[in-house]
C-alpha cells in the first residue's frame, strides 16, 4: 500500500507550488503514529487517500455536518482532552478565514502543543470549482468573482505570530519535511506552530488570479 502511495505522488513530487500528494506523503512518513490529525480542507480530499487511520495509527477528526471553520478551535479542544497526543490540523485557507485567527490566541496562553498546517492556494477553492462546474458567466469567461484570495497575499506566519505562535511560511517542496520537524520539536517542548504551506490550485479556473478591479480610493472626489 505504501508503494501504491508513493507511485501516485511521485510525479508530482517536485512541483510547485507543492502538491497535495507531496503534503499526504511528507505527513503519512513524519507524523508520529499516535497523532490526532484534525482536517478541514474541502478541495484538498485527497490527501487523506494517501494517509492512513486507525487501528494503532493515527487518530482521524472531522466533521459529519455542514461546518466551516471548525477545525481550528476543534485541534485546541482535541490537545485539551489528549495531551500525551500529538495535535496536527490541517486547515485550508479558506476555512481558517472563515473561523478567524482566535483560538492561536488560546493555544499560545495555554501552552497547546498544537502543529496548524495551512494550505494556503490563495482561493476558495472548492466553491469557485463548483461555481465553474455549474456554468453560467463566471465560467464562461473565466473571470472569478469572489474566490481569489491573493493580492494581497495573506502571510499566515505573520499572523500566527500577532497572536504569540511561532510560525514559518513553506513555499518549496523540498522545505515541508524539515518544516514538520521543526514543528515537531516545538510541540515537544509545549508550544503551538505554525505552518504555511503554499500549495497548488486545481479544478476549474484555477489558473485565474483575476478578481474585479475595484478601488474605493479612486470614487473619492474630496482629495486632502
Amino acid at each position: 500500500m505504501l508503494e501504491f502511495r508513493r507511485n501516485i505522488s511521485r510525479g508530482l513530487w517536485d512541483r510547485s507550488p507543492i502538491s497535495i500528494e507531496r503534503l499526504g506523503m511528507e505527513l503519512e512518513s513524519g507524523l508520529d503514529q499516535d497523532t490526532c490529525f484534525i482536517v478541514e480542507v474541502d478541495s484538498g480530499r485527497k490527501v487523506e487517500n494517501i494517509m492512513s487511520f486507525g487501528g494503532a495509527g493515527k487518530q482521524y477528526f472531522a466533521t459529519s455536518g455542514s461546518a466551516l471553520g471548525w477545525a481550528l478551535g476543534a485541534s485546541f479542544g482535541v490537545s485539551l482532552a489528549k495531551p500525551d497526543r500529538p495535535v496536527v490540523a490541517l486547515i485550508g485557507d479558506g476555512a481558517f478565514l472563515y473561523s478567524g485567527p482566535q483560538p492561536l490566541w488560546s493555544m499560545a496562553r495555554y501552552h497547546a502543543p498544537v502543529t496548524v498546517i495551512v494550505m494556503n492556494n490563495r482561493s476558495y477553492n472548492r466553491e469557485r470549482t463548483g461555481m465553474f462546474d455549474n456554468g453560467g458567466r463566471q465560467f464562461e469567461t473565466g473571470l472569478d468573482m469572489t474566490c481569489y484570495l491573493g493580492d494581497p497575499d495573506i502571510d499566515y506566519a505573520k499572523m500566527a505570530s500577532a497572536f504569540g505562535v511561532e510560525g514559518e511560511i513553506v513555499a518549496e517542496p523540498s522545505s515541508l519535511q524539515p518544516a514538520l520537524e521543526r514543528a515537531k520539536r516545538i510541540n515537544i517542548e509545549g508550544r503551538p506552530y505554525l505552518l504555511d504551506v503554499h500549495i497548488e490550485r486545481d479544478g476549474f479556473g484555477a489558473a485565474s488570479t483575476w478578481h474585479p478591479p475595484h478601488s474605493i480610493a479612486a470614487l473619492r472626489q474630496k482629495r486632502g
